[in-house]
């Protein structure tokens, strides 16, 4: 059938090529475990051979050796028996040297007891010959070695002359080794050559060959390399790449007893398997790229035509995606499909009933984009722009006021409620979101003529100053828009007063949009600071400021990862002197400014966010620090302050559960310290997290109590196991009646409920004598001792003594 369009696609080619080399991978993968496997057979066929030949080297050169002892010892006899006569011992050896059958020796030499020549025959020994019966003279035994020189292998033998243990001489001789050669290529059908490979002193490494006639020095010089020989000591080898010849080489050594530096090289011709090895190994690559090439033909063959298919689908759906529906049903008319291809018929139908789906769906989408983009633009909840419409706007005025088509300034006034989170959550965010719809109704119908007023999320509000000409003007319009937000808002049953913090930014020439909202930001939480209900202009300061708190944020980022931080306790002492436990605090090692209190660093990290990792740090080196002292001091506690922040953060019992699972303690001996203030803000979230610590088996204490709410009803409800006097009521005792009074109604009423009750700040014995006598339970302070680190805690604890004349621990 003809094609619905003439591109196709480079895909069938990719693919035959991937299954041709997938198919080529397999097929080596198969010939080389095959040939590996034939190998490996062969190899041990040649290691066979090796040991076969060794030990028939070894009986011919055994054989070889005592030919030539018997023939010395036979002329021995000749010469010793009439020794008395020197003349008849001369007459008898060249009789002797007359009637050799065998092989003849090339050189034989008599010397007396003084070295002196008595009789020789054959060619003078050389010098390194002579050295060798030079070092071997004087032995009472037979001695024999072969040496190579110039291209000749000959064996020095020695044997000793005595007659009744008395040294009369010796015989030297010297035969050459090619009837040991002859026997041994005879015998094992190789081609040898005899090898000497010796290690210099100097000089190095240095190998000589003694070749017969079927082997050149020319093939032999290759093998001298001290590598190659040590790996043919291991196995036969075919070394073609190095001697130019498939031929298998092996090295057969002499025994170490006879000479050391000598060896046989030996040439066997390779095997027929070997031969047939290699010639089947090319026939099955050559089947196997020919197989693997027809497989790859016929799969491209197949995949042709779908591939056209599909690339025809392919090209209709940038169609469908730019709308042209009609388009695509006209090239989808014409197609007939071939039994090959039958089961794209209904693809087809799919493309086609699509075509008329989206087109549906580009009419309904039409219709709904001008919803979209106003919901874009404006928040859905007071209707007034968005913080996209008001970050365009912004960029709009100040592009005009760099090109100087704009009169006057460019000011940001951004406005946050104050406190606005708790009456969220007091009177739930349903009559919040009332709250935040009135309040922007307010706003837009009262400063419209101001500029644009957006709402950017949450309880944040800012306006686009439009109509400020000078900068002197926006303090009457932050007072204006302060009184607007003041003015009570009726809510239901409910009649609200709420304020704001206005942060008010006048934007320069380089400014961006982010600079001008940012440094609005910075104004307004200048404003929180100082309490709410006020408003501040940015300025250069704030920007130092600003600066400051960054350099000081990655300070305290170092601080944690460079664990800059310590552990310290303040031991809490009963009205006896003893310590029945610790209040954990942190300091901080300033690598420049030294050791910090937390006055210096706690604030910074409770606007910079950092308050609940310091939390977690302190809380889990105090379960660390009592599971040391636990074992020791098994009634001890330690005190713990949590910040009301991370308190009832959803991870804070996470944490605090990971910790007890790490580090096994008794948890009754882990007090966890909470503000009074913390609990009165949020007493239904507080109950339950201090109900699910008490479910942990940890006890909770209520810190400088009496400086908050002071609620009877709440001590009453809630599972308190401690109150803590505030040091302001010890701090002027015994010289204010009144604190006097507070401090004892606390204790009183403390002991009617049965908590425990520690007072803090205690400085002097006055105080101490009075706590006492008021039956306060514990009392800390720099009285007993100033915080110590926690690695002194042992040292204080073992060294623990109070005087109770001076009421000092020492």
């Amino acid at each position: 059938m003809p094609q619905p369009h003439p591109k196709v696609s480079t895909w069938p080619i990719k693919a035959a090529l991937l299954c041709w080399v997938l198919l080529i991978g397999l097929c080596g993968a198969l010939l080389t475990a095959q040939y590996l496997a034939q190998q490996s057979k062969l190899d041990q066929t040649y290691r066979h051979n090796l040991r076969s030949n060794q030990q028939k080297l070894d009986y011919y050169i055994q054989l070889f050796r005592q030919q030539t002892h018997q023939r010395l010892i036979s002329l021995r006899g000749q010469i010793t028996s009439q020794h008395s006569s020197d003349q008849s011992s001369i007459a008898n050896s060249e009789r002797w040297w007359r009637n050799q059958q065998q092989e003849p020796l090339s050189a034989i030499e008599w010397l007396d007891h003084q070295g002196k020549a008595r009789w020789q025959k054959g060619l003078k020994n050389s010098t390194y010959q002579q050295q060798w019966f030079q070092q071997n003279a004087r032995f009472d035994q037979y001695k024999a070695t072969i040496v190579c020189r110039d291209n000749r292998c000959e064996e020095l033998s020695v044997l000793p002359l005595t007659h009744n243990n008395q040294y009369l001489g010796e015989i030297r001789a010297r035969r050459t080794i090619d009837t040991l050669l002859h026997e041994v290529s005879l015998a094992t059908e190789l081609g040898i050559a005899l090898l000497d490979a010796q290690l210099h002193p100097g000089i190095g490494w240095q190998a000589s060959f003694y070749t017969p006639r079927e082997l050149t020095q020319q093939q032999l010089i290759p093998l001298g390399d001290p590598t190659l020989l040590k790996s043919l000591t291991r196995q036969p080898q075919a070394l073609s790449q190095i001697t130019g010849s498939d031929s298998v080489w092996s090295l057969l050594s002499f025994p170490a007893n006879y000479v050391q530096s000598l060896h046989l090289i030996a040439r066997q011709t390779p095997s027929p398997i070997a031969i047939d090895l290699g010639a089947r190994l090319k026939l099955n690559i050559g089947l196997c790229l020919l197989a693997s090439t027809i497989i790859a033909l016929i799969i491209w063959w197949l995949t042709t035509s779908f591939s056209r298919r599909i690339l025809f689908y392919s090209e209709l759906s940038p169609l469908l995606s730019s709308g042209k529906y009609q388009l695509v049903r006209e090239r989808l008319g014409p197609l007939k499909d071939t039994r090959l291809l039958e089961d794209f018929s209904t693809l087809n139908e799919s493309f086609n009933t699509l075509s008329y789906q989206l087109e549906s769906a580009d009419n309904a989408v039409e219709v709904r984009n001008q919803e979209m983009e106003r919901l874009s633009l404006f928040d859905s909840l007071s209707g007034l722009p968005n913080r996209h419409l008001f970050q365009y706007e912004i960029q709009n005025d100040l592009r005009e006021l760099r090109q100087h088509d704009r009169e006057g300034i460019v000011a940001v006034l951004l406005m946050d409620l104050d406190k606005f989170k708790r009456i969220n959550d007091s009177l739930g965010h349903q009559l919040g979101d009332q709250i935040l719809e009135k309040m922007g109704n307010r706003l837009k119908g009262n400063i419209r003529s101001l500029g644009m007023v957006a709402r950017l999320g949450g309880d944040e509000f800012a306006i686009l100053l439009r109509s400020v000409k000078r900068v002197n003007q926006l303090d009457k319009i932050c007072q204006k828009v302060l009184e607007l937000v003041n003015k009570p808002l009726q809510l239901e049953d409910t009649t609200l007063v709420i304020s704001c913090s206005i942060g008010v930014s006048v934007a320069s020439v380089g400014d961006t949009y982010h600079d001008a909202l940012k440094h609005a930001e910075i104004a307004m939480y200048k404003a929180k600071d100082s309490g709410g209900n006020g408003y501040r202009l940015f300025n250069a300061e704030m920007a130092s400021e600003l600066d400051l708190n960054l350099s000081l944020e990655g300070e305290i980022r170092r601080g944690f990862s460079e664990q800059e931080y310590t552990l310290y306790l303040q031991p809490k002492v009963n009205m006896q002197g003893t310590i029945k436990g610790f209040e954990s605090l942190v300091r901080w090692d300033h690598p420049d400014r030294g050791i910090l209190p937390p006055g210096e660093f706690i604030p910074a990290m409770e606007n910079m966010g950092f308050i609940s990792e310091l939390d977690n740090w302190v809380l889990e080196a105090s379960c660390r620090q009592l599971k040391v002292l636990e074992p020791l001091y098994p009634d001890l506690s330690i005190a713990v302050n949590i910040s009301s922040t991370h308190f009832t953060e959803e991870t804070f019992l996470t944490f605090l559960q990971s910790c007890l699972t790490k580090y096994p303690i008794d948890p009754s001996k882990l007090e966890l310290e909470i503000t009074e203030t913390l609990l009165m803000e949020n007493m239904g979230a507080g109950r339950a997290v201090i109900d699910k610590i008490k479910l942990m088996g940890v006890r909770i204490a209520i810190d400088d109590f009496g400086t908050g709410y002071s609620s009877l009803s709440y001590l009453k409800r809630l599972p308190v196991d401690t109150l803590k006097i505030d040091r302001e009521f010890i701090k002027d005792i015994p010289d204010s009646e009144s604190d006097m009074q507070i401090s004892s109604v606390i204790i009183f009423l403390a002991k009617q409920l049965n908590f425990c009750v520690v007072a803090e700040g205690v400085e002097t014995s006055e105080q101490l004598v009075f706590l006492k006598a008021s039956q306060c339970d514990l009392a800390q302070g720099f009285y007993f001792s100033k915080p110590i680190p926690a690695h002194k805690a042992i040292l204080m604890l073992e060294s623990e003594r109070i005087d109770l004349s001076e009421q000092r621990l020492v």
